[in-house]
């Protein structure tokens, strides 16, 4: 990547802190799998016909932990390749202090201190993102109004964990990166597009979720 923007290195190790923690937890997906396939054998082999419905209850419990464990897995490493599509700085009126939210397309909070590492972007806070320009804003969640000042709304292309290019955008976005998202194979439209929904095409999406 080419791109001179003075926060060039700080978008970097923001991005690599977040493959790191991402590979901590598909490593502890993958261990947990291990152990779930373990004690599925087991029960398979002391299987007692005297007592087989309650075996039988325990086998269907773990097939269902295995199942979801496996789509955890599945998720975590696809979202692994484009973790996030855009940023928003927000101060908050009721904190001390701005925040930093990145947006992508499934949340990912932060085990120990469950802050958020990735904001899902059909959250009421991330559509500041789509509705928002800098400067004050209001958004609502679970029925309170909150207000607050935008400072930054920040732009990714990242492909295959890598970071290609990015760019700090006033509006939600430009013609040139819906263009470029439209451009691309059929299987990526979907992933990119959502990171390019214009305005009006938002809040029409967001009327089907309430």
């Amino acid at each position: 990547m080419t791109n001179s923007h003075p926060g060039l290195q700080e978008e970097l190790e923001r991005l690599s802190f977040t493959k790191a923690y991402m590979d901590r937890l598909i490593a502890s997906q993958q261990s947990g799998q291990e152990a779930l396939k373990k004690r599925q054998e087991d029960t398979l082999a002391h299987l007692d016909f005297k007592d087989s419905s309650l075996r039988y209850q325990e086998m269907l419990s773990h097939a269902n932990f295995m199942k979801m464990s496996k789509d955890q897995l599945e998720s975590l490493i696809h979202l692994r390749k484009k973790p996030y599509f855009a940023r928003i700085d927000f101060h908050r009126k009721e904190k001390p202090e701005r925040e930093v939210f990145y947006i992508g397309k499934m949340s990912l909070f932060d085990r120990e201190t469950q802050l958020p590492i990735i904001l899902d972007w059909r959250s009421p806070l991330a559509n500041v993102y789509y509705e928002g320009r800098i400067g004050e804003v209001s958004y609502e969640a679970h029925g309170e109004h909150y207000e607050g000042n935008v400072s930054l709304k920040r732009q990714y292309q990242i492909e295959d964990g890598k970071l290609e290019d990015f760019r700090d955008i006033d509006i939600t976005t430009k013609d040139d990166l819906l263009q470029e998202s439209l451009s691309q194979n059929a299987e990526n439209r979907l992933t990119e597009i959502v990171a390019t929904i214009q305005e009006e095409q938002n809040q029409v999406i967001r009327a089907d979720l309430r």
